[in-house]
């Protein structure tokens, strides 16, 4: 799902995903299986980079736009660190790349774990304006 502020990462999953249900229709009548796994959130030291590249960032940036984006930034950063402390082990992760690499008739989607399936299902049906109005509110932005 695309989040403020993380523009460039979220263009970056989603040419891949494009790209593997591409190869997963082109490569469909030469037996080869392509699949995506979709971990959601990982608990990993990942999560502290991020914040101290966007305090830095936001140190960087004129008086004007640190006031403009600043507190938004910042509370963001708060919640995707508290979600990602509770996020999937990278084992538990693992497990789902174990099991689409040794399925015999792998589906074309894996996810992490049940709450990644629960809120991929929810943006595949809710209407774009509900899907930007939660978003909003979850990062803060209104």
């Amino acid at each position: 799902m695309s989040v403020a502020f993380f523009g460039p990462l979220c263009a970056s999953k989603f040419a891949l995903e494009t790209l593997a249900d591409s190869l997963r229709l082109e490569l469909h009548r030469f037996g080869i299986d392509v699949v995506k796994v979709h971990p959601g959130t990982i608990a990993t030291p990942a999560v502290e980079k991020a914040r101290h590249d966007a305090e830095s960032t936001l140190a960087s940036l004129p008086a004007a736009a640190r006031g403009q984006y600043g507190e938004a930034l910042r509370r963001w950063l708060e919640i995707f660190s508290r979600e990602a402390a509770s996020g999937a082990t990278p084992a538990k992760v693992a497990e789902a790349v174990h099991t689409a690499l040794t399925a015999e008739r792998p589906k074309g989607l894996y996810t992490g774990d049940w709450s990644t399936a629960a809120m991929e299902s929810f943006f595949g049906l809710a209407p774009q304006g509900l899907l930007d109005w939660a978003r909003r509110r979850m990062q803060h932005l209104d």
